[in-house]
């Protein structure tokens, strides 16, 4: 069993944790990460739970909630193409495992009361109830001596779970001001750098007959692209997905935000049911769409673009349409904004298809298999 304690880091006299705390925490990360076969990957480590759990006691279908904010969100399913049965009120048997910390079986799946059998188990570390997974089938209730088998893997997998948590929370700030950093080095550095550069080049210009001063408008005009193109790269680098704001909110902003000084229409449909999905998989969805809007302001010179985005945990739909001039075969095979997205779709086990959109342009889809 991994083990990994969740004892309150003590701070010095300042009342805050020391370099030494904080790098001791990150150092036992990346201990439990190589312990690890599929690392600290959230999705990986509540699917291989729910793998070995389905081993020990037996369903059909399950799924797997994290406890957070006084509020279940989901990890992982098995069995299930989505988990339609969350979590409910109604049903004592997650109140029971979320307040009392007890396994409840009982006939009557969690999807429909009249018929199979469902349980509750709890997720504890130290004590605390960190989440609980759903499990039910078609046939026979499970016996309490047969559950309780499932409490060693429950522990080690809760254990886990936070630990990957935790990982990417500060995987994620990390990253966050990595990107502000950089957003402040471009735009510090080479933006105002540019910014010079056209000016002395207009002055330049002014003290030229027309002539010679019209041979280098073109050049003045690329000068003015590349300073629109680096003003939007430091806001794409700055715009992030946190706490307060999710995924169809951030994307509905930036896509107005990126588009707004096009003469592009955008049409945005977006439905979700308040679950967010996790946040390392929210990042990534919101990368891919930056890209793709990116696309269509700088090649697509199109008058409308579609927006349609889909969330309903642990399945999402992104497509992003638009009725410009571009075409999927233009598209360069060593292209490095498409490898991106193709990179990050695979990392979330999402399938990424670009194809034409009849009648022109082009169309990119994002989908959870």
């Amino acid at each position: 069993m991994i083990s990994l304690r969740r004892d309150k880091t003590t701070a010095d006299i300042t009342g805050e944790p020391t370099y030494a705390q904080a790098r001791q925490l990150l150092t036992s990360l990346r201990e439990l990460a190589r312990e690890l076969p599929a690392g600290l990957d959230e999705r990986g480590i509540g699917e291989q739970l729910l793998r070995d759990l389905r081993e020990s006691v037996g369903f059909d279908r399950a799924a797997l909630y994290w406890l957070e904010g006084g509020r279940l969100s989901l990890v992982a399913v098995f069995g299930l193409r989505r988990a339609e049965w969350a979590p409910e009120d109604s049903d004592t048997r997650w109140g029971t495992a979320i307040d009392d910390g007890q396994i409840t079986a009982a006939p009557g799946s969690l999807s429909d009361p009249t018929s199979g059998v469902g349980a509750v188990l709890p997720l504890r570390i130290d004590g605390e109830i960190a989440g609980a997974v759903g499990i039910e089938r078609d046939h026979d209730l499970w016996t309490g001596d047969h559950l309780a088998h499932a409490i060693p893997l429950l522990a080690d997998g809760a254990v886990r779970l936070d630990a990957a948590r935790l990982f990417s929370e500060v995987r994620a700030l990390a990253t966050m001001e990595e990107r502000r950093r950089l957003s402040r080095e471009i735009h510090d550095g080479i933006t105002q750098d540019i910014t010079a550069l056209a000016l002395r080049l207009e002055n330049i210009v002014d003290g030229l007959p027309e002539e010679s001063a019209d041979a280098l408008d073109p050049i003045i005009g690329e000068l003015d692209q590349i300073q629109d193109d680096l003003r939007h790269s430091v806001f794409e680098l700055r715009a992030d997905i946190d706490a307060d704001t999710d995924l169809l909110t951030a994307i509905d902003a930036h896509v107005h935000h990126a588009l707004d000084a096009s003469n592009t229409t955008v049409h945005i449909s977006k439905k979700g049911n308040g679950t967010r999905l996790n946040p390392d998989i929210e990042v990534e969805v919101f990368r891919i769409a930056q890209e793709a809007i990116a696309n269509v302001r700088k090649h697509a010179n199109a008058h409308n673009v579609w927006v349609e985005l889909r969330v309903q945990p642990p399945n999402l739909l992104l497509r992003i349409t638009d009725d410009g001039v571009g075409r999927v075969a233009d598209i360069r095979p060593d292209s490095f904004g498409l490898s991106i997205m193709k990179e990050r779709a695979e990392r979330i086990g999402a399938s990424l298809v670009m194809r034409d959109r009849i009648g022109g342009g082009t169309l990119v889809e994002l989908q959870t298999q």
